[in-house]
């Protein structure tokens, strides 16, 4: 599955296969298919890192991705000349050129190779942050490490020294903003904001005349601190957005349209409804709730200028892609990350495994109840003739948006939707889909029956083809047998209860867990579901379970 979409400059060609040095519109790119699904981008000036759903970190080089010696990652982060990464289970992995901010104390080489920093062992770390030469690492209890340089006095400690090796600098610590400079923002457990590091221009929205902070200043915002959803820095400017989606800046920046200096954060009237922000070295881009992407900053690449404005909107919107990322890299490029529950992963997987398809659209296996209830046409004929009008490959990428939402041509899907009647395909994604069914009994189609005691108790009643797309467990069963399944005998109402948690959450990618559930039978189904796909939502999920169970089963 392909969510990963790119414009902007390209580096060195990093991304490979395309001539072109400039994409002026997000570009789709099917070599990185194998992949699975990208949740996290870093882009460097010449270097970028992708991480997928399966806790796999890999490096491109002229567009080829090259995996890395890493598993069961989370998170990565990058400075100028060092690398971090984030595992499940709270350990820390490090490389890079410059030996100084790697954290392997006084080690002098280069680490062309992920190693775990062992010194960290016992602290369970959630969070990795890297500035141009230093990080800060957060663990569950609120400690914040810190190794690298601080020669911006970016620790806030009152020094310049920085560390070989991470050390705690500060306690009850709950949130870090860092970015590619040396400007550290943190919130306290006291819900208080600080700031410490480089204050060029007043980027960190202090006083004006201190170029530097060497000591944590708490810095006031114009808005309750409840309501900041996340803060982004470049090197002369800092941004922070809210939860109700206004937009605030202070540095050298841009204040109402007009470029100036501002030595406390100012809310930018021009952009409102903002969702997501980024900065890169020098710029920054804004994405509106609407699907607009808006850029501003010194790094703007002239492509995007338009003549005698500040605030560049760019040429195309991403109204009708699903997209829940952005990240924004050091030159002025953009990744954008489309976004796929885990239903969409497994019935994309369904369709492409071409398991059970009872039926064919120009020779490509499709399910019949998929088609149908995406459409939204119950004439299999009326839907093949509306098809036929489109080459091969263009109903496959279309058969690959019924399954997944996976938009690889945006024009052609709403042309396609437009011929069934659905004007906005971004309200008929897979996941309203089937989670519209959840609560239609009467097109349900299999009844899972609760035995006890060699007697029928209970049923549940599901629709066939749900359990055949989303659990291995189910889909083995169906290609043997076509009859009611007996699950477990000696049943107890704790289990039924645990049994329709389950089948929700099969519908609604929505799971909750509480000490009323029956713990050991949640463990037996969610290891069927991740072992068959071996996805990291489906990890996590059993993961939670079995926090739950240490917490408070085993005390």
């Amino acid at each position: 599955m392909v969510n990963y979409h790119f414009f902007g400059e390209n580096s060195n060609f990093f991304l490979g296969n395309t001539e072109e040095k400039l994409l002026l519109k997000p570009k789709f790119f099917p070599h990185l298919e194998s992949l699975g699904v990208i949740t996290k981008v870093v882009s460097k000036k010449y270097e970028t890192f992708l991480l997928n759903n399966r806790g796999e970190v890999y490096q491109l080089e002229s567009g080829k991705p090259n995996l890395l010696n890493l598993t069961d990652i989370v998170s990565i982060s990058a400075g100028k000349n060092h690398n971090l990464a984030l595992s499940h289970s709270g350990k820390v992995y490090s490389w890079g050129s410059n030996p100084k901010c790697l954290g392997f104390g006084s080690v002098k080489e280069i680490i062309d190779k992920p190693q775990q920093i062992t010194t960290l062992s016992g602290h369970f770390i959630k969070k990795i942050k890297c500035g141009k030469s230093y990080s800060f690492l957060l663990d569950y209890t609120g400690n914040l490490f810190a190794f690298g340089q601080n020669s911006d006095g970016q620790y806030g400690n009152g020094t310049w020294w920085g560390h070989d090796e991470p050390q705690i600098i500060q306690a009850k610590v709950k949130k870090i903003f860092l970015g590619y400079c040396s400007s550290s923002f943190m919130i306290k457990e006291n819900g208080k904001l600080y700031a410490s590091g480089n204050n060029v221009n007043g980027c960190l929205g202090s006083d004006k005349g201190n170029l530097v902070l060497i000591t944590r200043r708490k810095i006031t915002l114009p808005f309750d601190t409840s309501k900041l959803k996340t803060i982004k820095t470049s090197f002369l400017h800092s941004l922070a957005l809210t939860t109700d989606g206004d937009l605030y800046s202070t540095g050298g920046c841009l204040f109402n349209g007009q470029e100036t200096t501002l030595h406390s954060f100012k809310k930018i009237e021009p952009l409102k409804n903002v969702i997501k922000i980024g900065c890169g070295h020098l710029y920054s881009l804004v994405v509106t709730k609407s699907g607009e992407f808006y850029c501003f900053g010194s790094r703007v690449h002239t492509k995007f200028k338009k003549l005698g404005q500040t605030i560049f909107k760019l040429d195309f919107n991403m109204d009708n892609f699903p997209f829940s990322k952005i990240y924004v890299g050091h030159n002025f490029n953009c990744s954008i990350l489309q976004s796929f529950s885990l239903i969409e992963e497994d019935f994309l997987n369904f369709f492409k495994s071409q398991e059970l398809a009872d039926y064919k659209i120009q020779d490509i296996p499709v399910h019949s109840f998929i088609l149908k209830l995406r459409t939204g046409n119950q004439d299999l004929k009326q839907i093949t003739d509306i098809l036929k009008q489109y080459p091969k490959n263009q109903v496959y990428d279309y058969l690959q948006w019924i399954y997944s939402g996976q938009i690889i041509d945006n024009e052609l899907i709403n042309t396609i939707c437009a011929d069934f009647g659905i004007n906005s395909p971004s309200e008929r994604t897979l996941l309203k889909s089937i989670s519209s069914l959840y609560s239609q009994d009467d097109q349900k189609d299999f009844a899972i029956c609760v035995i006890k005691n060699k007697k029928k108790i209970s049923h549940i009643k599901v629709h066939k083809i749900l359990l055949q797309a989303r659990c291995g467990m189910f889909l083995e069963m169906f290609k043997t047998i076509s009859q009611n399944m007996e699950c477990v005998s000696d049943y107890s109402n704790k289990s039924v209860l645990s049994m329709q948690k389950f089948i929700k959450y099969l519908y609604t990618d929505v799971f909750e867990i509480n000490e009323n559930d029956d713990i050991d039978f949640l463990k037996s189904q969610f290891e069927d579901v991740r072992d068959y796909y071996q996805l990291n939502k489906a990890t996590s999920i059993y993961q939670t379970i079995l926090d739950f169970e240490n917490k408070y089963l085993n005390k």
